[in-house]
């Protein structure tokens, strides 16, 4: 049998270290406890904890059995069940949050889908919208960018719906890597209606005036040479 600890970094950026034990005999795994301190005394006072010797092995699998639920529990990350749907309003959030964001993304999607015809130029356009989302905070926290680059992000509606996102599926310890320690909630509602809005007038506009240009025949050939691209 053999232990050691094994790093790793929790949804908070603190970093801890997982106390496993292998029995050599039967390949098991078993895990321990978690510590952010891996000290010497603290691997004494395991020892002593579960009396570790090739005889103890039965008492140290009984007594892991019923120590698993806790020994698998991060400091400072709510378990999973707390942040399921429905617990703590986190139903309610993630439901207005989506339907701000489709709103907000729909007509956005119309006005591009008319100005951009072409596939080669909706190609191109997928570089700057992946550009956008890189800033919002989704690989990484927004706060390691320079302050420019933050307004910049703020500005679009790609990062308050990743923020309403974050805020409803990961703990709330992980608010101290947003922009104010804060998740804004109100501030992410009033910008994605105001993105609503101002989408929704947009592609009226831009709708209204493409419908005007268009001939029955002109959509009548563009329908073709879609099928025979598809067939």
């Amino acid at each position: 049998m053999a232990c050691d600890f094994i790093e790793t970094v929790s949804l908070n950026g603190q970093r801890q270290y997982i106390l496993a034990v292998i029995e050599h005999a039967t390949r098991h795994v078993r895990v321990l406890g978690t510590t952010a301190h891996p000290t010497a005394r603290c691997g004494v006072l395991f020892h002593k904890r579960h009396h570790l010797s090739p005889t103890s092995i039965p008492n140290l699998r009984r007594n892991t059995m019923n120590r698993a639920p806790r020994a698998v529990t991060f400091t400072g990350c709510r378990p999973c069940a707390a942040r399921c749907v429905g617990a703590d309003g986190v139903g309610a959030l993630i439901s207005w949050v989506l339907a701000l964001g489709l709103m907000t993304s729909l007509p956005i999607g119309a006005v591009l889908g008319s100005v951009y015809v072409s596939v080669r130029s909706q190609g191109l356009l997928q570089l700057p919208i992946l550009g956008l989302i890189a800033l919002s905070g989704i690989f990484y926290p927004i706060t390691v960018l320079p302050d420019l680059v933050q307004w910049i992000a703020q500005v679009f509606p790609i990062y308050w719906l990743a923020l309403g996102m974050r805020s409803a599926l990961l703990p709330d310890s992980a608010v101290a890597v947003e922009i104010g320690e804060s998740w804004r909630h109100l501030e992410t509602a009033g910008v994605l209606g105001a993105w609503a809005v101002l989408g929704l007038i947009l592609a009226a506009l831009v709708l209204r005036r493409m419908a005007r240009r268009e001939s029955g025949s002109s959509v009548a050939q563009r329908r073709e040479k879609a099928l025979q691209r598809v067939g």
